[in-house]
């Protein structure tokens, strides 16, 4: 028992080390994200990240925990980039663009390559209901989903949590909304053509405002009639026809890393 004791005594040791450390290396790395803003540096860097895990693998004398340590190595970078993000950004931020425009998928990345929180409104409130959005707008109507998608986006400015956010297509067609997305995020318009949207869509069922007339022509007059309104609240705009997610998340990144402080 008493050696046992001994070695618990060394592991909590250990745990103390390690905490110190870790706390040293997360401010550092608040130090590194202000210089590269600075310096207008790329705020996410996969090869340096890469050869950070691999360096680290490098010093293990003991093959039999390679894995581990290279598991928890990947573990505190994500969590040094989430550090990164709360000193960054004070303000959540904003996916928006018409259906099909790819909002979810970059917004999914986007978050991972920030390391910050994901919200999905659309997927929020159909597990709220626990419907559908195409059920909810065929019982319950628009307007009932509107004054949802209102409360889901009031709950989430007013949350300390600084999240991602992947908006429905729709949301900036509520004056209120606007306000509320200007004043509390930095707002992404994701844009594409209404061929490449119908291309994305023809098949999709689920798509309640064009569930009667799935067309290019239906699509386009759409767009049209909110093209001011994504326009008024976005801050950056970036076309997603023929472009890779992974592409157009970094260069959403690059973008975000330029935005001022007071924004």
């Amino acid at each position: 028992m008493e050696k046992l004791e001994k070695l618990r005594t060394e592991i909590d040791k250990l745990d103390k080390d390690i905490a110190v450390l870790l706390e040293k290396r997360f401010k550092v790395s608040m130090h590194i994200i202000k210089q590269k803003k600075e310096e207008k540096l790329p705020l996410f860097h996969p090869e340096r990240e890469n050869e950070v895990i691999n360096r680290v693998c490098s010093y293990v004398s003991d093959e039999r925990f390679i894995e581990e340590i290279k598991c928890i190595q990947n573990l505190i970078i994500r969590m040094s980039r989430q550090v990164q993000s709360k000193y960054m950004f004070q303000k959540h931020i904003f996916i928006t663009g018409f259906m099909g425009s790819g909002k979810t998928s970059i917004a999914k990345k986007v978050a991972d390559m920030l390391a910050m929180n994901i919200v999905e409104m659309d997927s929020e409130i159909e597990q709220r209901c626990n419907q559908s959005i195409s059920d909810i707008f065929h019982m319950k109507g628009e307007g009932f989903f509107r004054e949802m998608e209102h409360a889901l986006l009031n709950e989430i400015t007013e949350s300390d949590v600084k999240s991602v956010v992947s908006t429905g297509g729709g949301i900036v067609l509520k004056e209120s909304n606007v306000h509320l997305l200007k004043k509390h995020g930095i707002v992404i318009w994701l844009k594409a053509t209404p061929k490449d949207i119908f291309s994305r869509l023809s098949n999709d069922a689920q798509r309640p405002l064009l569930k009667d007339n799935m067309s290019i022509e239906r699509i386009e007059k759409m767009m049209n009639e909110r093209d001011s309104a994504y326009r008024q609240v976005a801050d950056f705009s970036i076309q997603t026809s023929h472009e890779k997610i992974d592409d157009i998340a970094l260069e959403i990144v690059k973008f975000l890393g330029s935005v001022q402080d007071d924004k």
